[in-house]
């Protein structure tokens, strides 16, 4: 197809086995609905699929009972210098300073020493916050599978001013 790969990238696939994947960024498209977006390159042994990544990406959400994909509005999300990425990082800075979450620690251990977050915060935000997500948010190093250690930093600074 001609798509030149930006870069490897390490998944855990759901028997727990670690995989490295080449990423390429293209545009993808389902009926009318084109956009950017950064795929994984699959190998001839792998399944082809589309994640929800991209096809929330396009606006559309998959429809169960219809079994098609929809249009839908999207959900405005917090950034990490908002209130509540400020919560979550206190708090696991909070915890790790009482010795209540102890390091490396997991998404489950981050879910048992900080109490009160969404179900999907304790499943993604280690990782989303990861070094190395290509991101500027590097929170945490991955040093194991799904053990994670607190980047340490002097200072942090927020664009709002707090």
């Amino acid at each position: 197809m001609g798509i030149s790969p930006l870069r490897k990238m390490p998944f855990r696939t759901i028997e727990g086995h670690i995989l490295e994947r080449s990423l390429a960024a293209v545009y993808i498209g389902v009926e009318s609905f084109i956009g950017p977006d950064t795929i994984v390159m699959a190998e001839a042994t792998d399944s082809e699929v589309m994640g929800a990544h991209s096809i929330e990406g396009l606006g559309l959400a998959a429809d169960p009972v219809q079994k098609k994909l929809v249009p839908t509005i999207m959900l405005a999300l917090a950034a990490l210098n908002s209130r509540n990425g400020r919560r979550i990082v206190t708090a696991i800075d909070t915890a790790l300073a009482s010795g209540i979450l102890g390091e490396p620690f997991s998404n489950d251990d981050f879910r048992r020493a900080c109490p009160g977050f969404g179900k999907g915060t304790y499943n993604a935000f280690l990782w989303k916050h990861r070094r190395g997500n290509g991101k500027t948010t590097e929170l945490f190093d991955l040093i194991g599978p799904n053990q994670f250690k607190r980047i340490r930093r002097a200072t942090i600074v927020h664009s709002d001013g707090e």
